[in-house]
């Protein structure tokens, strides 16, 4: 076997974020990845002690077993030539070193099952070029955007912007952007990129925050420390003369000239975007394009890049952040043995297992649940949603990524208004600016959304028709009237496609409202027990793990159930159990004509 780890610090101290481990078989076939945030479930954790654990139990394997094993930093000097040495469990072992850049180049690359193409790396930043001997990244020549062209077992980089000291690319100016708007991290990046939507982006024209001369991308601004939103509140009030002021509390987020900011530099960054991969395109003559790194996030980037450029075909891979280093590294493990790149078969749904163990089973006494066959489980969860409930969904392997794409989800109708609001205001706490996503069955795409391509990560945004604005109220967003969807398919997640499908059937409609199974503040879940936790605490009613439906105490949902199970779909024996309080118990057999 191959591993793939992350650092979780520097040299001298700098702690990093979005861990993880990642470990691919000897045939080049196979992945397991899992991000250090979800198992600790502490949001962007670092470092690979918890997952790197959990991986190798759940493979039933040991560290020992592994033939080479890599590692990525970012924000420091790398000395390539050299192993470094790496401890876990009292155990010493050696790892490759690769530069963050790379690691994401090969992660992009090697899962887009191109041939030939063009691999872009938009980032904050990666590792230095230089020595340096303390946490002033700002100061040292580093990476920020890299470009790679890459055919058959080959990658080599041919581009890049903004490596001198003090620079600002896309990832520093929408992470300082981000400042501005009143969050204390780039983790909430997504929320600046939606608020962008409320902004008038053609206020002004004949402005721009980034520029493109000769081939490469620059920006006005130059990092001088780490309060770097100082800078767009002075550049925007000699050159827009707008006076802004950092946001303090939700109101201030409704000033005009703040949302016309942001949506002015969401607009700069998309234009010299698409500038930069025409010409590319032009000078190399390939038209597959691969995009990783921080940036590749933004879903409404990739969608005007998409829409407005010249490339053929895009691949974004689902874990485009610091948490897809762990599969970069483990890929370049596997080539260092191989001198090939792996072909990998399924590289969504490699997290954790969900299962309904002895503990969580031991711990349904308050509740009432069921146990049906897959089939089953299909039919009462589409009735359940089509009947108005909010349903909590845990299946399968936990997702690669920090989208919840089916597996590990929150799932209800998106066309009643009330449904929004509970979910909103009871079971998230999200922001009225925070727009839900939908899933759709990917033949039914293009008749609800603005669409020509499949979009199967949830990393870009579509237009919702108008014949359709009703239909999915609940996840369009409230300016644009724009959504981020996922296109579900047979082959890639049958089970969650059958879902969709029976939903289709009963409802007429082939899309719903799909948000991540998980608490506001906490990542998603990524085993049955971390979903089944959630919904003991929180004011979701009903959990679907597995084969298992979960329901607190309502008489509503239980006459709801009862009438599923009456219906002609239900022609073999079902067992339904109760568990009472005096924790005894009761079985009831029902033949169901």
């Amino acid at each position: 076997m191959f591993l793939g780890l992350n650092k979780g610090e520097t040299k001298f101290g700098k702690i990093l974020k979005d861990g993880g481990s990642a470990l691919i078989n000897d045939a080049g076939t196979y992945l397991r990845s899992i991000s250090e945030e979800r198992v600790k479930q502490i949001k962007a954790y670092g470092g690979y002690k918890y997952s790197l654990e959990q991986l190798l139990k759940l493979e039933r394997t040991s560290i020992k077993r592994a033939k080479h094993i890599s590692v990525t930093s970012c924000c420091e000097f790398l000395n390539l030539s050299k192993n470094e040495l790496l401890s876990y469990q009292n155990h010493t072992f050696e790892a490759h070193v690769l530069s963050h850049h790379y690691s994401h180049a090969l992660t992009a690359y090697a899962l887009s099952k191109f041939e030939k193409a063009l691999v872009i790396v938009w980032d904050c930043g990666g590792n230095f070029f230089d020595e340096s001997h303390d946490n002033k990244w700002w100061d040292s020549r580093r990476e920020q955007h890299s470009y790679y062209l890459a055919e058959g077992n080959s990658l080599k980089k041919i581009d890049s912007d903004f490596e001198q000291p003090n620079s600002m690319g896309f990832g520093e100016v929408y992470r300082s952007l981000t400042h501005l708007l009143g969050f204390k991290s780039y983790i909430h990046s997504s929320k600046a990129m939606a608020l962008t939507s409320f902004g008038n982006r053609n206020r002004w024209k004949d402005k721009f925050v980034f520029d493109f001369k000769n081939g490469q991308i620059t920006s006005p601004f130059k990092y001088k420390s780490q309060d770097n939103y100082y800078y767009l509140i002075e550049w925007a009030k000699i050159n827009l003369n707008i006076e802004l002021k950092r946001v303090k509390n939700d109101q201030d987020l409704k000033n005009q000239d703040l949302l016309d900011f942001a949506a002015f530099v969401q607009k700069s960054m998309e234009n010299v975007a698409i500038q930069k991969i025409n010409y590319l395109i032009n000078k190399y003559s390939v038209s597959n394009v691969c995009i990783s790194g921080g940036v590749a996030l933004n879903c409404i980037l990739n969608s005007a890049i998409r829409k407005n450029s010249r490339v053929k075909n895009l691949f974004i891979p689902p874990a485009c952040g610091d948490t897809g280093q762990a599969i970069g590294n483990a890929i370049f493990s596997y080539i260092i043995d191989k001198a090939k790149f792996p072909k990998i078969e399924n590289f969504l749904y490699v997290g954790s297992d969900c299962k309904v163990n002895r503990k969580i089973k031991q711990s349904l006494a308050p509740f009432t649940y069921y146990k049906f066959s897959p089939k089953q489980k299909i039919k009462v969860a589409a009735f359940l949603i089509n009947s108005g409930y909010i349903i909590g969904w845990c299946q399968g392997k936990s997702e690669s990524g920090p989208r919840a794409l089916g597996n590990r989800s929150i799932l209800c109708r998106a066309d009643l208004p009330h449904l929004e609001k509970k979910l909103r205001e009871e079971i998230k706490s999200r922001k009225w600016y925070e727009p839900f996503a939908a899933s759709v069955l990917l033949e039914d795409a293009q008749e609800y959304f603005d669409v020509k391509s499949e979009s199967p990560f949830m990393l870009e945004v579509s237009k919702v028709r108008k014949k359709h604005i009703e239909t999915l109220r609940n996840c369009r967003h409230l300016k644009d009237g724009s959504c981020r969807i996922q296109t579900v398919n047979s082959y890639i997640n049958p089970t969650f496609y059958s879902l969709l499908k029976e939903y289709k059937r009963i409802s007429g409609t082939a899309a719903i409202l799909n948000t991540s199974l998980n608490q506001r503040g906490f990542p998603i879940a990524e085993n049955a027990e971390n979903a089944f936790d959630f919904f003991k605490t929180s004011k979701l009613d009903i959990l679907f793990i597995n084969d298992y439906l979960v329901i607190k105490n309502s008489v509503d949902i239980r006459k709801s159930i009862q009438e599923i199970l009456k219906t002609r779909h239900f022609v073999d024996k079902l067992m339904a159990f109760n568990f009472n309080k005096s924790n005894l118990m009761e079985r009831s057999d029902m033949i169901l004509k």
